[in-house]
């Protein structure tokens, strides 16, 4: 899968675009029920504010209520002398936008089908022509085409060692040359460019090759400490995500540095970083494009934009390649655990990068240590590219749909979604699991897929979908609490990473918390995707002026709410 990084100040051409993609979802039973969150939350005892000022609002205080719904309607009666926040959430179960009004006692109630809308789902079919798409944009088609690639499979893994292009890989040394075919457009498909790549580092459990047209952009001591410290991920890696295929039976993948990478993006103002292709994992004789093995494939620094956008040598060995690795062998370590050993379609989108990212995480295994020794394994870091994903799905959290896609913003909430259930399963929140790691492996090992996975391994199978409802409105709190000093306990925090403060991320990133959003009048109408979370904050002084009376109607179901005041 792709891994991407925003730029700013890009210029993008028209892209025209006829793609047609078709997910079919495949559930495989799991035994046992499993209790998830240890309790509900009724009420959060108020304390002081410890993050100060952060740039949107700080909560208003730590008394919770969860909104009561009597079909689609909620009836709100408050007596409160501070501002209120309402936590609205929702799973929809599908992409479609539903709206919901908040209506003063004074106020009518209006009409809310006119403002159902229709999000784009990479599980949907799609048929877009002559549009104009922003670079991220084109590079989430890039990726959507190659998953859209992977639903479709239906040939077994290369099975033949006596392979000509896999004895060479298998038996390859330091120095040996090898030519490769890589993707030459951002379409995906079968389009390829040929470079020659020499393999300039080999550990335990990768190759390093590097275009030889690139030999000068990467030293041998650049690949060297890129090479220490993913090997010493790898064993994390592998206890906790699963194995990986191995084609050519040598316990090794393969890593290319490559300038096409960088050209995959570079025609559309944006860039590809790096990406996990599974045609890789089937015969040439079938798909031409196939290099026949494992292959991650990313991009080299580009200081002169001799290729696209301009990246640094600092900041790609600093920022990016650190966490391409181990982002794209998640890809491929899950592409192996539904596809080939369960028989599956390969994971939704959104799920899948959601774990890359958290696999990103990882990087700070050499660093820091990324398990704090006294919880035993709570993630205490994080990737170095994560917070900025992170910082646009709080500024926009309004917006953003969780399930539907995998935009950067989408990312960055499906990203901290994953990170707060990690650490919820860790702290012994949620039910059988003994550890984060336990829940990971049972999100990867397995033929469930998005949202049926997450349920089935919280809940346990047989459970209805509609308990996604209850994740969300749990991680709502969380992203709202976090790091304020007025959560009541472990359940509405993050502990590997601070949501408002300075992120020492080489990019000046500043977390301020989620956005939310102010009624200037009543009615006030909006809407929320087909999974997302959104807060709206009434004034003390609109209070006073209802009396403290408010209605909040809803146009369809799966919504759920708490007032904060």
């Amino acid at each position: 899968m792709m891994q991407l990084v925003s730029l700013q100040n890009t210029q993008v051409k028209n892209f025209k675009l006829v793609l047609s993609l078709l997910f079919v979802s495949l559930v495989f039973a799991s035994c046992g029920q499993k209790s998830a969150f240890e309790s509900s939350v009724s009420s959060i005892e108020s304390g002081a504010t410890g993050g100060g000022n952060t740039g949107y609002e700080d909560p208003v205080s730590g008394d919770v209520e969860a909104l009561y719904l009597s079909g689609n309607k909620a009836s709100l009666s408050i007596d409160s002398a501070s501002d209120v926040v309402l936590a609205i959430y929702s799973y929809q179960g599908g992409t479609s936008s539903q709206s919901f009004q908040i209506s003063s006692a004074a106020s009518s109630e209006a009409s809310l089908s006119y403002l159902t809308t229709e999000n784009s789902e990479e599980d949907a079919e799609l048929s877009e022509d002559d549009f104009e798409l922003t670079s991220e944009e084109l590079t989430e088609e890039f990726h959507m085409a190659l998953r859209g690639l992977e639903s479709t499979l239906k040939e077994e893994p290369l099975a033949d060692q006596k392979n000509n292009s896999r004895y060479l890989t298998r038996y390859a040394t330091v120095g040996s040359q090898k030519n490769l075919k890589v993707l030459s457009s951002i379409s995906g498909g079968s389009s390829y460019t040929t470079i020659t790549a020499e393999l300039r580092y080999q550990s335990t459990s990768f190759n390093f090759y590097v275009d030889t047209q690139d030999a000068n952009r990467l030293t041998d001591d650049d690949l060297a400490s890129l090479a220490a410290n993913f090997q010493a991920m790898i064993p994390t890696i592998l206890s906790t995500f699963g194995e990986w295929t191995d084609t050519d039976g040598n316990g090794r993948f393969n890593v290319v540095f490559t300038n096409a990478v960088n050209r995959l993006g570079g025609s559309s103002g944006g860039i590809v970083t790096g990406y996990f292709n599974a045609l890789d994992l089937f015969d040439e004789r079938d798909h031409a494009i196939s290099n026949e093995g494992e292959y991650i494939y990313t991009f080299v620094p580009d200081p002169g934009a001799d290729y696209g956008s301009p990246v640094s040598k600092s900041f790609a060995l600093s920022n990016i390649l650190p966490g391409v690795l181990p982002h794209e062998l998640q890809h491929m370590i899950n592409f192996n655990q539904h596809y080939f050993v369960r028989g599956s379609l390969s994971e939704q989108g959104w799920l899948n990068e959601s774990l890359s990212h958290l696999a990103e995480d990882f990087t700070d295994l050499v660093e820091n240590g990324v398990f704090d020794q006294q919880n035993d394994l709570v993630l205490t870091g994080f990737g170095m590219e994560n917070p900025s994903r992170v910082s646009n799905y709080l500024a926009d959290i309004a917006n953003t749909c969780l399930t539907c896609g995998t935009t950067l913003t989408e990312r960055g909430g499906g990203y901290l979604l994953v990170k707060y259930l990690y650490e919820q399963a860790e702290l012994g929140n949620l039910g059988e699991f003994d550890s984060g790691i336990d829940l990971i492996t049972d999100l990867v090992q397995t033929g469930d897929r998005g949202v049926d996975n997450v349920v089935n391994s919280i809940y346990g199978n047989g459970v209805d979908n509609e308990a996604f409802k209850e994740i969300l409105g749990h991680f709502a709190l969380a992203l709202y609490y976090s790091n304020t000093g007025l959560a009541p306990d472990d359940r509405y925090s993050f502990f590997g990473i601070d949501l408002r403060g300075v992120v020492y991320d080489n990019r000046g990133t500043y977390l301020q918390g989620p956005a939310v959003q102010e009624v200037s009048s009543f009615p006030f109408i909006d809407s929320i995707s087909g999974s997302g979370i959104t807060y709206v904050k009434i004034s003390k002084e609109q209070i006073a002026a209802a009396g403290g009376q408010f209605s909040v109607f809803f146009s369809g179901s799966g919504f759920g709410g708490y007032v904060i005041k």
